[in-house]
């Protein structure tokens, strides 16, 4: 979640325990239940998605992490042996540092790795020299294998499951925040004068996260 959507799921779950400790006052309102039940349909969807999303994202920074190590114990084996080989072709395949690896978009990433992974497949009994050996070339084929799986997540092209995860999270918000002001916020107000107490929990849940996410998101959800 974003630090906006973080401190507004907060606030719908505020809401949801104020009502649920006043709930009785709510019997016989058929409207209102089919309301609140829907919003708390969307709060557990909301943390489903948010679950996932997160998920994914650490499968692949930590396989991400991994590719880049593994290719930096092969591509300076590699430009060395190109440098003293003179191939230039490999050479400027090969001599790339981690800082330029870890600024690469997650295609990109996976294209030159693939790309260095046949360099090193064609030159990996000449590396040993380099320091790189056949050992490494191999663990850096491996780390390759999980990265493409997990990048394929959210790559671009086809929508993969975290770019949903995202989309899907936004919707839910905005789908919550629909039913809480056309909805629960208008019911609530019949409520005003009769459960006063109540009202103004309610009221006080609303404002406490207004007044957090305005400091602390700008971002919209």
């Amino acid at each position: 979640m974003t630090i906006n959507q973080a401190n507004k799921r907060a606030m719908f779950g505020r809401i949801a325990a104020v009502i649920n400790q006043h709930i009785v006052f709510f019997a016989g309102l058929a409207a209102f239940a089919s309301a609140f039940e829907h919003f708390q349909n969307l709060l557990e969807e909301i943390d489903s998605a948010a679950d996932e999303k997160s998920g994914e994202l650490k499968i692949r920074d930590a396989s991400e992490e991994m590719l880049i190590n593994a290719l930096m114990e092969v591509a300076p084996a590699l430009c060395s042996y190109a440098k003293k080989a003179k191939l230039p072709d490999v050479k400027s395949e090969a001599c790339i540092t981690r800082s330029e690896l870890e600024h690469l978009a997650l295609i990109d990433l996976g294209q030159k790795a693939k790309a260095l992974a046949e360099l090193a497949g064609r030159y990996a009994a000449l590396l040993g020299p380099h320091g790189a050996d056949t050992h490494s070339v191999a663990k850096m084929n491996v780390a390759l294998s999980k990265f493409l799986s997990a990048a394929a997540l959210c790559s671009e092209g086809p929508k993969m499951n975290l770019t949903h995860a995202i989309t899907s999270l936004r919707n839910l918000f905005q789908s919550a925040d629909t039913v809480l002001s056309e909805q629960l916020d208008t019911m609530v107000e019949t409520l005003k004068r009769k459960h006063p107490e109540f009202y103004r929990e309610y009221r006080a849940a609303r404002e406490v996260c207004s007044s957090v996410e305005q400091v602390a998101a700008p971002a919209a959800v």
